[in-house]
């Protein structure tokens, strides 16, 4: 069995560090590979920790402020336009964003934006 990650989907692992370990040494004992295919994997991050923290995650997934804003925002159920008023920005620019913001998330939409901020204590006043 192969597992590869795209090179655009960064995957983002958050749990508790004797659950790393024991999934780590079952993927030894598979004999499972992790290949990386020209232009494959670019990262596989994993954070350890029983209670999210939100600042380690931020700077791991390298998010500037104003991306963490507009995550914050869009939470909200602010609309693009809505979020861009708010920031005063145009929608355009919040659109650029939100896109940065997805391929650092690993997701592809606002709904998932959202749940792996929450996921990952980003969200939620963890």
């Amino acid at each position: 069995m192969t597992l590869i990650i795209p090179r655009r989907m960064p995957v983002v692992i958050a749990a508790n560090p004797s659950a790393v370990q024991v999934a780590l040494g079952e993927l030894g004992h598979a004999r499972i590979q992790l290949q990386q295919r020209p232009g494959g994997v670019e990262r596989l991050q994993v954070f350890t920790s029983t209670e999210p923290n939100p600042a380690a995650v931020i700077a791991e997934l390298g998010l500037p402020k104003r991306l963490v804003e507009v995550l914050e925002l869009t939470a909200e159920g602010l609309s693009r336009k809505e979020v861009g008023a708010r920031l005063r920005v145009s929608d355009l620019t919040v659109k650029s964003h939100q896109a940065r913001l997805y391929r650092r998330l690993g997701v592809n939409g606002r709904e998932t934006a959202v749940a792996a901020g929450f996921r990952l204590g980003i969200l939620g006043g963890a």
